[in-house]
């Protein structure tokens, strides 16, 4: 069992070490009916240790709370809470089974909710309960200023943390302390302030590398040292290397056909056993240098990079098989490093809503969802605005059409000065 001493060198702020506490004494704090907000997307990144001791507690003296993650969590969380009959209000997506027979029942209620659009509900204010009492949050640290260090995933921590009125933190000993600067948290301004969010390329780097946060809404931080309860995925099998096969022949015909460059575009990539088996059709393939955004980064990714055909990989969870957990914390470092040319992978925060499927270039919030869009953009661009648009190397205008973009048709004298956009 790790203990005060064991993360001392990880809360780095000395005044927040006199926080450090139990467990249990963390769980006590949580009353019936508060509205908890957690880290964590697929099994990856969430708290462990207070949810366990909030069950036990809720064993003797039962009472139910709202959860809110950033997807499905781990069985230490959705799972013991379910079992006791903990939770009454679950959103946005849950895979636990304890808790899909609750929701079937009427025990427990259930917003399926996109989960890009989650992050923002809560910083309106708009679901039950209107707001997020405690946050909490597994980390690998917690730096001088009181920023926290997320482990293997981002999902809708930074926006939770944003909206609580207490936070958590669990610093999980488990969790490499190499995972530092992989994270790029941004949060965007909520309407009507929202601006362009300006990811460009998977390896876009727009926030911060750990999610801000006041020392002063740190309640209590809690020790902790138990795993990601990842799981296996499905070996690469005959019927899979055809799948793979046939989307190699298909990419091929569109750069022969001259609609997609040698490198190809930027792929986004899903979740699963499919979209990892899918990957693995570019390791013997002849394609080089080629970027990926993806919801959940899985070992197939490990391969591409391996095999010298990935450059860079953004998504918003580290979820591998449990080899290639153990493989990628094995080579941290390498996984990490690309040359002096930047990283190879990222996790980003998921926000906002599907909405525009129109271009690559739309499909990364400041998070980490290349398949969901933001809800709060202006209408939908076409004709010559659009066009406008995509001639733009950075894919973003900075001013509204055609008053100015900053780019080339700027440079030529045809647009008027562009707006910087804050930092």
């Amino acid at each position: 069992m790790v203990g005060k001493n064991d993360i001392l060198d990880r809360v780095r702020n000395k005044a927040l070490q006199d926080k450090i506490v139990t467990a249990e004494e963390a769980a006590e704090f949580i009353k019936p009916g508060m509205s908890i907000g957690t880290s964590g997307f697929t099994p990856s990144g969430y708290p462990k240790a207070v949810p366990h001791a909030l069950a036990e507690r809720m064993k003797k003296t039962p009472f139910k709370i709202n959860l809110w993650t950033g997807a499905s969590v781990g069985p230490e969380l959705d799972g013991e809470l379910a079992a006791v009959k903990g939770i009454d209000f679950r959103m946005p997506y849950q895979t636990n089974k304890d808790i899909q027979k609750a929701i079937n029942t009427g025990e427990i209620s259930y917003c399926d909710l996109d989960l890009s659009a989650s992050a923002q509900m809560a910083r309106y204010g708009f679901m039950k309960g209107n707001k997020i009492d405690v946050a909490i949050v597994e980390a690998a640290a917690i730096t001088e200023e009181g920023n926290i260090i997320p482990t293997t995933s981002v999902g809708n921590a930074p926006s939770y943390v944003q909206t609580a009125d207490v936070v958590i933190v669990e610093v999980n000993t488990s969790q490499p302390l190499a995972l530092e600067g992989m994270h790029d948290i941004y949060v965007p301004l909520d309407p009507p302030y929202r601006l362009p969010i300006p990811v460009v390329r998977p390896d876009t780097r727009i926030g911060t590398p750990f999610i801000p946060c006041d020392p002063a809404k740190i309640k209590y931080i809690v020790p902790s040292d138990v795993t990601d309860k990842v799981r296996p995925l499905a070996a690469v099998d005959d019927v899979a290397k055809k799948m793979a096969g046939n989307l190699i022949d298909f990419l091929d015909g569109e750069v022969k056909a001259g609609r997609m460059p040698q490198n190809l575009l930027p792929l986004q990539s899903g979740v699963g056993n499919v979209a990892n088996a899918a990957l693995s059709g570019f390791v013997n393939s002849k394609y080089e240098h080629l970027t990926v955004y993806t919801e959940v980064i899985q070992d197939g990714i490990f391969d591409m990079i391996d095999a010298g055909k990935l450059d860079f990989a953004s998504g918003t969870s580290l979820t591998p098989s449990p080899d290639g957990q153990k493989r990628f914390y094995e080579n941290i470092e390498k996984y990490k490093k690309k040359g002096d040319r930047g990283r190879h992978l990222r996790q980003h925060q998921l926000d906002s809503c599907q909405r525009y499927p129109y271009d690559e270039r739309y499909r990364r919030l400041g998070r980490l969802c290349p398949q969901r869009l933001s809800d709060d953009l202006p209408d939908p661009v076409h004709g010559e605005e659009r066009r406008h648009l995509l001639d733009c190397p950075d894919g973003l205008a900075c001013r509204p059409w055609p008053a100015g973009c900053g780019c080339h048709c700027h440079r030529a004298g045809r647009c008027g000065s562009p707006r910087r956009l804050p930092a």
